[in-house]
């Protein structure tokens, strides 16, 4: 599997969150050979199972990517919109965006000449809802092909960076269902070698910028012995706290966290010792803000594991993330599944 090709076939697709139908198609096409089943809950998760040995594993990553909502009209063809999710807003002037609408139409936000703005402004970035899309059409012309609450994307380009590093908006969570895929081919292609099939529920879940509640509806629906989230975190950049960062290039981030449970924890580091698999620790205090912490206090509790990708430049259209430590997270999770496969049905002994 070539990382670049599935991420741009991943990130290319439209899913700003609550309408995600446009990623879903294309997740579920990448997984469908991968597993034994694949379908789409009431929510809007993508469901894939395999049957085999052991207990139970759940493997999420979310669908969703941070974007903006229509909010309203304005005369000239202005468009009015507001966050959706967590984007960066203070790039947005003069930024170019798509509106998901009848059909997609294509828009430039306002941004008011220098010589023309107040001298208090100077310097700041103001808010979506300071702002308007000018897609050159009439109030009328906007209203019959656009609609109030039409999700908004900021156009993005896959580029390949000096090295293994990547830069394109969305990998934020795409990268990690690119992981899981791989991993699933991992452990294929094991199992074909004569390993123990293990029993796998992946999901690539809805909304987790808005809440993440999906991600435990699925869970609950799932039942399993215990899960492992996969998301993206904070790679250092100038500027940023090293101690609050991974480094991007160093491998998978193996959490810590009140939430997170401590066995699986420990054994993910012990499976990537032993298979010289490099990683790195990041620690959280309270929760993790990833669907770590909808899965693991869904039903009675689940044991869930956090492993995060080092990305730079979060919730922005040129993200970035290194495909060597995509390559190294999907290793380390093949192995730790190929293990759990040789235990009992049930068990969760790691």
């Amino acid at each position: 599997m070539e990382f670049t090709t599935v991420l741009q076939d991943l990130t290319s697709a439209v899913g700003v969150s609550g309408q995600e139908l446009g990623a879903a198609k294309v997740a579920a096409r990448l997984l469908a050979p991968l597993v034994d089943e694949v379908r789409r809950d009431s929510r809007g998760t993508i469901i894939g199972t395999m049957k085999g040995n052991g207990p139970l594993i759940l493997l999420d990553a979310h669908l969703d990517q941070v974007g903006y909502i229509v909010t309203g009209f304005s005369e000239n063809g202005f468009v009015k919109f507001a966050k959706c999710g967590g984007p960066d807003e203070r790039m947005l002037a003069g930024m170019e965006v798509t509106i998901q609408g009848k059909e997609p139409v294509y828009g430039v936000v306002t941004s008011i000449p220098p010589h023309l703005a107040d001298p208090a402004d100077e310097g700041k970035a103001k808010k979506a809802t300071d702002l308007a899309i000018d897609t050159g059409l009439t109030e009328q012309e906007c209203k019959a092909v656009l609609s109030l609450g039409d999700r908004i994307t900021l156009q993005t380009k896959f580029v390949e960076l000096l090295g293994t590093e990547v830069s394109v908006g969305a990998t934020d969570d795409r990268a990690g269902i690119a992981v899981f895929l791989r991993a699933l081919e991992l452990i294929r292609q094991q199992v074909e070698d004569g390993a123990d099939k293990p029993n796998i529920s992946v999901q690539f879940s809805v909304q987790e910028e808005v809440g993440g509640q999906a991600a435990g509806n699925a869970a609950f629906a799932a039942n399993p012995d215990m899960a492992i989230a996969v998301d993206v975190s904070f790679a250092y950049t100038l500027g940023c706290k090293k101690e609050e960062c991974g480094i991007i290039g160093n491998g998978p981030m193996i959490g810590v966290a009140p939430v997170l449970d401590y066995n699986m924890t420990q054994a993910l580091k012990v499976v990537a010792s032993a298979n010289e698999i490099p990683y790195q620790i990041e620690v959280m205090t309270r929760r993790t803000g990833t669907h770590a912490d909808e899965v693991a206090t869904t039903r009675a509790g689940i044991p869930t594991a956090l492993i995060s990708i080092p990305q730079k430049y979060m919730h922005t259209p040129i993200e970035v993330v290194d495909t060597e430590d995509l390559e190294w997270t999907a290793q380390l999770i093949a192995k730790f599944v190929l293990m759990l496969a040789k235990q009992p049905e049930g068990g969760a002994n790691v």
